[in-house]
């Protein structure tokens, strides 16, 4: 595989898996954002609740208490608020109407264990944020919950269950995130068109450098790298031209018509070299040249040894 086709596919891949990681750690803080910001409306409107009953009781007008939950239920954000009794108030009050009798496992849990239930559920397709929330009777605080009930403090008188559609901020996230994709990918897509621009002369050089390698195993040292940058890789191009033209200088020699001829006819070798440089076949064979070269000339300096030597 090529460099340049290594580089491209590690920036992209990297980028693609940016990607994914923000999406999905977005897709995760949006979902938990919305469902505090429900907690906390969940919350507020089951105080509302508990402040219109506790008026209601004080001002005497109780009995009207479906028409506040009514009224309550068609808020802005709310889908459902009703009100369930727990056992000690229907015990001293009654059970009152049949809407406020525990209607699931939850409420029943939450007005023995006295802790709030919230959770996520889906309605024919839309997604509810549920909240119960127990009033709990306390001795502190105006008008008295002990004044009126007859219970001890601590004991759950009641629970509120609060419904509200999650829809739109679901809506709203999946718009941001994707908003928010885009940006990101076009930035991916620039940091990628970016890189390989910067990576080019790298890959460029390198490829000069294969080639100019190839060509010098054949022989051929006239080969030279451009050099494209300033920097590190401009130096690479540089030095290797400078090493290119010192070979070729000192090689120079062994291209000369005379060596040829030497070649040819002192050591009876036939000279495998085509215009400017060596074939591959030659190159095997230089060892045996070199010897060749090397016993001859040792040969003749014996011969001119002996001649000069006094009988």
């Amino acid at each position: 595989m090529k460099l340049n086709t290594k580089t491209t596919l590690f920036s992209s891949g990297l980028m693609l898996i940016m990607l994914v990681v923000l999406i999905a750690v977005s897709l995760l803080s949006f979902r938990q954002f919305s469902i505090i910001s429900a907690e906390e409306h969940a919350k507020t409107a089951a105080e509302m609740v508990r402040v219109g009953l506790t008026e209601m009781m004080v001002n005497g007008v109780i009995d009207k208490r479906k028409q506040l939950l009514s009224r309550i239920s068609t808020a802005n954000g709310l889908s459902g608020a009703r009100v369930v009794r727990g056992p000690e108030v229907a015990s001293q009050f009654g059970e009152g109407l049949i809407e406020e009798r525990p209607q699931d496992e939850i409420e029943s849990r939450v007005l023995v264990s006295g802790k709030p239930f919230y959770g996520l559920i889906d309605v024919e397709g839309e997604p509810l944020f549920r909240s119960t929330i127990p009033f709990v009777a306390t001795g502190k605080g105006e008008p008295n919950c002990l004044a009126c009930h007859q219970v001890a403090e601590g004991t759950v008188l009641g629970a509120v269950t609060i419904t509200m559609s999650i829809a739109h901020l679901k809506q709203s996230a999946l718009l941001t995130v994707a908003a928010m994709s885009v940006a990101v990918a076009l930035f991916a897509v620039m940091m990628i068109v970016l890189f390989r621009r910067m990576t080019r002369p790298l890959v460029k050089t390198a490829s000069d450098v294969q080639h100019a390698v190839d060509t010098a195993l054949l022989g051929d040292f006239t080969t030279r790298i451009e050099c494209l940058t300033n920097d590190e890789i401009g130096d690479i191009a540089e030095r290797f031209n400078q090493l290119s033209d010192f070979l070729d200088a000192g090689l120079g020699e062994i291209r000369d018509p005379g060596v040829a001829i030497l070649r040819k006819f002192v050591l009876g070798i036939q000279a495998q070299a085509s215009g400017k440089y060596f074939t591959r076949p030659f190159m095997p064979a230089a060892p045996d040249v070199l010897r060749t070269l090397r016993n001859h000339l040792f040969a003749a300096l014996h011969n001119s040894l002996s001649d000069s030597t006094p009988t």
